[in-house]
């Protein structure tokens, strides 16, 4: 799905008070624009594709709700999509899926730290 449709289904849902939302922190808008960008890829017909979109999805939201639990989530995304086009998307999805493979490392080197330290025990 292009993030024009994206963008056109919440068009009409834009409202005065959305408009005016509180400003998003940097990182946040980040995180809303992945997340954005990379559902785009759940409609693929190919599975691999489809469960990266799934899994980066969820990633974002959690980053997004890990660094403002009381976010209004719906109006960040409106706000978020509004400033996409389909560019800035294919700019973003490599960035983003870079950022989530840099995470996965993360958390496979810790599990491998605590494997290592259950089998020294």
């Amino acid at each position: 799905m292009k993030i024009t449709a994206l963008i056109a289904t919440s068009a009409g849902l834009l409202t005065p008070a959305t408009l005016n939302a509180a400003p998003l922190s940097p990182v946040i808008q980040h995180q809303l624009q992945c997340f954005l960008s990379i559902s785009t890829l759940i409609p693929s017909a190919d599975e691999k594709t489809k469960r990266m979109g799934v899994l980066g999805s969820m990633f974002f939201a959690g980053e997004a709700f890990g660094a403002d639990p009381k976010i209004d989530m719906t109006a960040a995304l409106k706000q978020e999509a509004a400033r996409l086009d389909d560019a800035r998307v294919k700019e973003l999805l490599p960035k983003c899926g870079a950022e989530m493979n840099a995470r996965g490392e993360q958390i496979n080197a810790a599990g491998r730290a605590l494997q290592s330290s259950a089998k020294a025990k």
